[in-house]
């Protein structure tokens, strides 16, 4: 890759004059940073990784191997302690192997680094170390949001909403969100949308729910476009039915609810692969045969990116298939 080559090139103009330690050094943390740089982190020097090469054993086998031998020439870099914690931990998960990668996150999260507090908080909540700790949850919550995290505040009055980890306070949790998309978080205005949206800790308020979405999916918050794009789908789907799938109203649908997928939201890429499947069988019904293999190859596209739920569509959808039809 020509890319590549620039890269190590400019790499060697930068470290003229040290010595060939020095360089080798640099090299293993830029490497590492290549192949670990988180999205969220806003410490990252790279393009952050997908979230096909967070699943995949080989990208992560040379991950975990680059990162550990760069943290081995400065082992207490909080940011490198997050990068081999983050590829440890993939790896072990893929591997259904025990969880060693949260020390390095720990040691990473006690030194201040405030995106390992962030991912200790999410994985300690989800149980990827064991049954959910909603308490250890909190406390990295905390410390995270405390250090300006605006994901995490925000996480922490949905909290507040729900009770999770403390008393239930919908009123108080409301207004602490509310203060927070007052000053420009997005992650707030997400979490209003959400919780306006679904309802539940409060009742059901679509024209609320509609405000905030709109906000944080104008400024591509991945949740905000998923249930905004499945908004507008379900509210026209009529439109899908009686023909009229390229309508303004359907067009931005898929377009939000594309862009949600193509950032990890899996339900998003479900969704659409439904969508698709309508379309296949419309154009089946009418003996199209061309349309609807394209209609086929785009469900199947979609729902690849999906994840589990993908998958089960997909071996519900190809029963037969001797191979993954994802590869």
């Amino acid at each position: 890759m020509i890319w590549k080559s620039s890269f190590w090139l400019f790499l060697g103009i930068l470290a003229f004059g040290l010595s060939f330690p020095a360089f080798a050094v640099q090299s293993e943390v830029a490497r590492c940073e290549a192949l670990m740089a988180d999205e969220d982190d806003l410490r990252r020097g790279a393009p952050p990784f997908g979230p096909q090469q967070i699943t995949d054993p080989e990208f992560l086998k040379e991950a975990v191997h680059v990162c550990e031998q760069a943290l081995s020439n400065d082992p207490d870099n909080p940011k490198l302690l997050f990068q081999v914690g983050l590829a440890l931990t993939a790896r072990e998960i893929v591997n259904g192997e025990e969880i060693t990668g949260r020390n390095y996150m720990t040691r990473a999260a006690e030194a201040g680094y405030v995106t390992a507090q962030v991912y200790l908080a999410k994985l300690h909540a989800a149980g990827v170390f064991g049954e959910a700790d909603t308490e250890k949850a909190l406390y990295w919550y905390e410390r995270a949001a405390k250090n300006g995290d605006q994901e995490s505040q925000a996480n922490y009055g949905y909290w507040i909403v729900s009770g999770q980890g403390m008393p239930k306070n919908p009123e108080k949790g409301i207004a602490y969100l509310e203060d927070l998309a007052d000053q420009g978080n997005m992650y707030a205005h997400t979490g209003l949308g959400s919780l306006f949206y679904l309802g539940g800790p409060v009742p059901k308020d679509r024209d609320r729910a509609m405000h905030h979405l709109e906000i944080a999916a104008a400024h591509e918050q991945p949740k905000a476009m998923l249930l905004l794009g499945m908004h507008l789908y379900e509210v026209h789907l009529d439109e899908i039915w009686a023909g009229y799938e390229k309508s303004e109203n359907i067009m931005r649908a898929l377009g939000l609810l594309e862009k949600a997928a193509e950032r990890g939201e899996g339900l998003a890429g479900v969704v659409l692969g439904q969508f698709y499947d309508v379309q296949a069988e419309m154009r089946e019904t009418k003996h199209d045969a061309e349309a609807a293999a394209e209609m086929r190859a785009l469900q199947l596209h979609w729902l690849c990116k999906s994840g589990a739920a993908g998958r089960e569509f997909i071996e519900h959808e190809y029963p037969e298939a001797k191979e993954d039809p994802c590869k």
